[in-house]
């Protein structure tokens, strides 16, 4: 019986994980493609489990919200496998009670909690219009939710000790997770396009910028957020605490990568942080010359998360609880 349910769980864990990051481009996909509102109301579609057939049927439910037949079938899509997601979640919460991992029962927990939220979240994404903080926790929860689920992996086999490299983790972390917020907000204030040159903006070193501007977002009844309500000035702002923070993440993080190799069993850790880093500098400079292309601003949202997944897979080596072991079977889908 538990070698069934230990068959089980690695199945279903993977096609989970999967589903996971296809929830996340679909999720960047929707946003960037400005079809948070391809529905108007939640969870259904125009009062409707699908997207209604005609034009004309969807102005019976909201006259208001004309139908943009392609942006709607996007956000369902996306709505579809969000739930097939949680109910994927709620399998591996049943079947770690079935086992006896305590680790597993902890972290299916805590997923089973954030889905709850998220599905809040989502519902109130649309119900507000698309109101920017709401837009962002909704994506912060998303990342938070896929590095839980990667984190019922076993830990790695090598293990971090000095406290002068475990504190370089803790500073690569916070710089990390500064950027995505940042590239959420710029996101959801539709900040990307401020600045459509590089290494300037907007053929300046210093463009003009209202920082006060960028961190106020008024909540307001009246229309929707979609195309963003803020000025140029603090659009700019956000794009260029983006790329200021980016300079900085850029150093922290080769630091780190560098100083890991030196821990035995590490370097692949490292190599895949310095490439990745590689690639997410490559994508940023691409997308701002190429003038922001939907495929190429995906990537960099889902190159982002995989860098956080690097960086949460070194933290189990560095803070690994005394109940968890490695255990090199549990990495096998199958055995």
């Amino acid at each position: 019986m538990q070698e069934q349910t230990e068959i089980l769980w690695k199945r279903l864990y993977w096609g989970t994980f999967v589903l996971g990051f296809i929830v996340v481009c679909l999720g960047a996909w929707t946003r960037l493609a400005d079809a948070g509102l391809g529905c108007p109301d939640w969870p259904g579609c125009y009062g409707q489990i699908m997207v209604p057939g005609s034009a004309a049927e969807a102005s019976l439910a909201y006259p208001d919200a004309p139908l943009e037949r392609g942006k709607a079938h996007l956000e369902m899509v996306h709505r579809y496998i969000a739930g097939l997601l949680g109910i994927a979640i709620l399998g591996l919460f049943v079947l770690a009670r079935l086992g006896s991992d305590p680790r597993r029962k902890r972290i299916t927990t805590w997923l089973v909690a954030l889905v709850l939220v998220q599905a809040a979240l989502g519902a109130l994404t649309v119900t507000m219009r698309l109101f920017p903080p709401i837009v962002l926790a909704h994506l912060l929860l998303g990342f938070t939710t896929i590095t839980l689920l990667w984190n019922t992996r076993p830990p790695p086999h090598w293990r971090i000790i000095g406290k002068p490299l475990k504190r370089h983790l803790l500073l690569a972390w916070l710089v990390l997770l500064t950027q995505i917020c940042l590239g959420g907000w710029m996101s959801a204030n539709y900040a990307a396009l401020a600045c459509l040159d590089f290494p300037t903006c907007q053929a300046q070193w210093w463009p003009p910028m209202d920082l006060s501007d960028a961190l106020h977002t008024p909540l307001t009844t009246e229309g929707s957020y979609l195309g963003g309500k803020m000025d140029g000035p603090g659009r700019t702002a956000i794009h260029m605490a983006h790329r200021i923070n980016a300079l900085i993440l850029l150093g922290v993080l080769i630091a780190f990568f560098i100083r890991l190799r030196g821990v035995s069993g590490a370097s692949p850790a490292s190599t895949l942080g310095l490439c990745l880093i590689a690639g997410q500098v490559l994508l940023g400079i691409s997308l701002i010359l190429t003038g922001i292309p939907l495929v190429l601003a995906v990537f960099h949202n889902l190159l982002a998360l995989v860098l956080a997944l690097c960086l949460a897979h070194i933290s189990s080596a560095a803070w690994r609880r005394p109940d968890v072991d490695f255990d090199p079977e549990a990495l096998l889908p199958l055995h």
